[in-house]
Formats: structure tokens, C-alpha cells, sequence
């Protein structure tokens, strides 16, 4: 297969091949949290 997969369970059999992302359906979507800001030296 090619491209992302949305599941909830997988079965695959051996020797398959997946190009691309294994999504979980009932995972909430990560936020991805900004960069940190350093201390300002004074």
C-alpha cells in the first residue's frame, strides 16, 4: 500500500508493505507545543 492508513485495528499478512503512516482512529490529534523561549539574561 502507498499512502497514509487511518485504522482502528491492522491485520496484515507477512511480507506486506506500507509507504507511508500508520494513523490510530480514536487518537486524538498530537499538539505540537511552539519553541521554548530562553530567559533573557540580565
Amino acid at each position: 500500500m502507498e499512502g497514509n492508513i487511518y485504522y482502528r485495528v491492522v491485520e496484515m499478512a507477512a511480507g506486506a508493505m506500507i509507504t507511508g503512516r500508520l494513523i490510530h482512529g480514536e487518537a486524538p490529534p498530537k499538539q505540537l507545543s511552539g519553541p521554548k523561549k530562553l530567559a533573557e539574561a540580565s
